[in-house]
């Protein structure tokens, strides 16, 4: 893989990757975002132990003005959970996110602490991916852990 970026990184020059663009969304709504920091005290992190953290983005319908944390678009919207797996950050799909919002839906993306490669939080620190070790007994014990019944 590194060889690879090497390889590109030589063959394109740094200014063409200037002109590089993600597409508009294309809705008919303003998107607006915002990130939370859930805390949920009463479940205890299965990775690490002590209460169980979350950094959260919304995606939503948004009123038109400025800044990305917009005034949300009254009404009802349909809501879609990007929950990705293993080693994936929830940033992945912001263009797909931004995109359903602008047509009317609101976009919940979840870091999964200790199972993205990096989750930062409000107060600057940053949580790495726990090293699964053997892949197939961390798959299981994650599995089993998230088939826990809640208390």
């Amino acid at each position: 893989m590194l060889a690879v970026a090497v390889l590109l990184a030589s063959v394109v020059p740094a200014s063409a990757a200037t002109g590089l663009a993600l597409p508009r969304p294309s809705g008919p709504h303003r998107v607006g975002r915002t990130e939370l920091h859930l805390v949920d005290v009463s479940r205890t992190d299965p990775w690490r132990g002590g209460p169980r953290e979350l950094m959260v983005s919304l995606h939503y319908p948004a009123l038109p003005g400025p800044g990305r944390d917009a005034v949300p678009l009254p009404g009802r919207w349909p809501v879609v959970v990007y929950s990705p797996g293993l080693d994936e950050p929830r940033t992945w799909c912001t263009a797909t996110a931004e995109d359903l919002a602008s047509r009317g839906y609101v976009v919940v993306s979840i870091d999964h602490t200790w199972e993205s490669p990096e989750v930062e939080f409000p107060d600057g620190s940053v949580r790495t991916m726990v090293d699964p070790g053997e892949p197939d007994a961390f798959l299981r014990t994650a599995l089993r852990r998230a088939g826990r019944p809640r208390r």
